[in-house]
């Protein structure tokens, strides 16, 4: 058994896929498997996938008979590996050498760490960095488009699960942390990706639970955003994104799952309640509610009135 198995789902990834699986391939840290769930790619994805794997043998390359949809072929992905290290890697992201090697090392040295991921790079379609606006809080993109600003730095590092819960909720607007390498054992122990949009945070949060983040001060992962991308995709598109099997409207489905892991955390009567109300504060956040109640094209419920 392998120590780190790498999940890679991919879907239509032949533009990135090979720089993704080569910076895997090239790390100085070599005991590990990647596992990747081609969710019935249309484009070259199976060929690139079946070439690679005839170079190395420690990929092992399945692909599912129809699109199963985002979340649900993420969660294949865990579910077809078995080591004690688990990484969520995406087909178009980018990794320096030594990137698998210090986490390892981090998670082998401290058991209380649950999570540990490094600084990241934001990258464009070519591999650019994107420059800040003065502001700090906007990337502006390859197309000269503002996209997210900068994730703040040491997420869910508290030992209060409390305030790593209430970092995650407030803070984390990539969810980049989830691009490191986590325990199997921690992570098997949540509900993994639930099938909406924003899952990924929901998840993040759940892991705040299960015991500290770690980040490593370096910049060895480089997080691409591109035209293809779901960044890019509309508020509707977005609430489609798992599209073989929606469930509801996300911001809905968010609420009510923070509030349920709450009440099932192993936490203290003042932490829980502590935590209802840090989800009881984003819900007075105006864009939670604007994208679902203000009718236009990207509405999630369809609302339109008209407008075009």
């Amino acid at each position: 058994m392998p120590q780190v198995s790498i999940g890679l789902p991919v879907y239509n990834g032949e533009k990135y896929l090979a720089g993704a699986l080569e910076s895997l391939l090239a790390q100085s840290f070599t005991d590990f498997e990647i596992v990747i769930a081609d969710n019935a790619s249309t484009d070259g994805t199976a060929r690139i996938c079946q070439s690679y794997q005839a170079r190395d043998s420690r990929i092992r390359y399945f692909r599912n008979a129809r699109n199963l949809g985002a979340a649900p072929n993420f969660n294949r992905t865990f579910e077809l590996s078995s080591a004690p290290l688990f990484h969520c890697a995406a087909d178009d992201d980018l990794y320096e050498p030594h990137f698998l090697e210090r986490c390892v090392d981090v998670l082998a040295r401290d058991p209380r760490v649950v999570l540990c991921h490094t600084r990241a790079r934001v990258i464009g379609d070519n591999g650019e960095p994107l420059r800040c606006q003065p502001d700090q809080k906007h990337f502006i993109d390859s197309y000269g488009d503002l996209v997210m600003g900068p994730e703040r730095d040491h997420i869910g590092g508290s030992s209060e699960p409390e305030m790593r819960f209430r970092e995650v909720l407030w803070w984390s607007t990539w969810c980049l942390p989830l691009f490191g390498v986590m325990r199997r054992a921690a992570l098997g122990e949540t509900a993994l990706h639930r099938h909406y949009f924003g899952g990924d945070k929901v998840l993040l949060a759940e892991m705040a639970f299960k015991g500290r983040f770690h980040q490593i001060p370096d910049r060895l992962f480089s997080k691409r955003v591109h035209r293809g991308c779901t960044y890019y995709k509309s508020t509707r598109e977005k609430a489609e994104h798992d599209f073989d099997n929606p469930q509801g409207i996300p911001q809905i489905n968010m609420l009510r799952d923070y509030t349920k892991m709450i009440l099932a955390a192993d936490i203290s009567a003042g932490q829980r309640l502590h935590c209802l109300v840090t989800v009881l504060g984003m819900t007075r956040r105006d864009g939670l509610w604007r994208r679902l109640l203000v009718p236009g094209p990207g509405n999630y419920l369809g609302l339109s009135f008209g407008t075009k």
